[in-house]
């Protein structure tokens, strides 16, 4: 639910939020979505889950970007045909795997305000999760709201074996501002505490990567 050029190639835009700035701006936002939906729904169908458990795999993890229920980075809401937040495209991997005895890892690939430089997390060099501004903490408050309504969603299922609460967070800093973002901010800490409030059964993963190896901590 969210590309990296590695696994899914594109041309003329550097990562996932200029595609879809790229679409809106050929065709509107409606018809952006729907040309974003029919790639979603076309991509992983439901041969390839047959085809992960024939293989012998027990478990698959759903990367997703914060976009994928977002209109935008201030909160508009992607919503259904009845107007409540749209989360039709977990509930169908979820729903998949569990069929088929499959566990699913919910992964937040790409948080709201981008817990990374790098394009994976959905906009390179836009690593604003963190920022000690009005906005970052707006960023934080939206990343919860998000964290908050997947926990309640799938509380109690069983389909669902890990909350991946950042993928690949930080990014090439020193030590100092790992520091800031983790001690200060606390961001793991909040994010935890999030899921918590809501879900207190299932197993939350806290990632790091990069320069957080050179922590002395």
């Amino acid at each position: 639910l969210v590309f990296e050029d590695w696994l899914c190639p594109y041309e003329e835009v550097s990562d996932n939020y200029e595609v879809i700035e790229t679409l809106t701006e050929r065709f509107g936002q409606e018809k952006a979505y729907e040309l974003l939906n029919t790639y979603y729904d076309n991509f992983i169908t439901e041969y390839d889950f047959d085809l992960i458990k024939e293989m012998g795999f027990n478990c698959v993890r759903i990367p997703f970007w914060f976009r994928n229920f977002y209109y935008d980075d201030n909160g508009a809401k992607i919503t259904d045909e009845d107007g409540n937040w749209d989360f039709s495209r977990l509930d169908r991997a979820v729903s998949e795997c569990s069929e088929r005895g499959l566990y699913v890892i919910l992964d937040m690939h790409g948080a709201v305000g981008y817990q990374s430089d790098a394009p994976h997390s959905g906009k390179a060099t836009s690593c604003g999760l963190y920022e000690e501004t009005e906005q970052g903490e707006r960023y934080r408050e939206l990343t919860d709201e998000l964290w908050t309504a997947i926990a309640q969603r799938y509380n109690g299922n069983p389909a669902v074996a890990m909350y991946d609460l950042l993928n690949e967070p930080m990014g090439d800093v020193d030590c100092t501002e790992i520091d800031r973002r983790i001690t200060n901010e606390k961001i793991y800490t909040r994010l935890y505490d999030t899921v918590r409030k809501v879900d207190s059964d299932h197993l939350i993963s806290v990632e790091c990567i990069w320069t957080m190896f050179a922590t002395p901590h």
